[in-house]
């Protein structure tokens, strides 16, 4: 048999107290008090101005979503590769019945993009940005994003099985 605190608190926050981790929790809220609210809207407001002018104007950045709309500072995006491909997707080269295909390949650029997590580390380990890879919380909102639709969401799922 199980048994369950029934203090809330004590049953959600088993193990070493996180002493270091509330501490600074409230030197976060503290500072945000501080700084005011319109002052942190002001500079999410221009960092996320320019980050997006730069991710837009580059031809192998795919920003997704909305960037006209008053958003939080949060940008997902795909990065292309620019060299031509080799193999294509979880199949055959050349066999599209025998993989899962999203995106077409050309002459002069790959179009599918970048592993997720393999930019997030370049951006990380050389420019010191820190970013989160994939879409593990919110699949059903990154198949909007992308523009998966039933068959194709069907399709993953079954590659993933096998």
């Amino acid at each position: 048999d199980t048994l369950y605190h029934k203090d809330i608190e004590e049953r959600e926050d088993a193990g070493t107290p996180a002493i270091v981790q509330k501490i600074r929790a409230a030197l976060a809220f503290w500072v945000k008090e501080y700084m005011g609210y319109h002052l942190i809207d002001s500079q999410e407001t221009f960092w996320l101005g320019r980050a997006l002018k730069r991710l837009l104007s580059n031809p192998n950045v795919i920003v997704l979503g909305n960037t006209k709309a008053k958003r939080q500072p949060i940008i997902s995006f795909l990065v292309r590769t620019t060299s031509p491909a080799e193999t294509t997707s979880f199949g055959e080269k050349g066999d599209p019945k025998s993989g899962v295909f999203m995106w077409g390949e050309r002459a002069t650029r790959r179009d599918k993009p970048l592993h997720g997590r393999f930019v997030a580390k370049l951006l990380n380990d050389l420019f010191g940005i820190q970013a989160r890879g994939g879409c593990s919380c919110a699949g059903p909102y990154g198949h909007v994003l992308l523009e998966v639709g039933k068959e194709k969401s069907l399709a993953f799922r079954s590659a993933i099985l096998k």
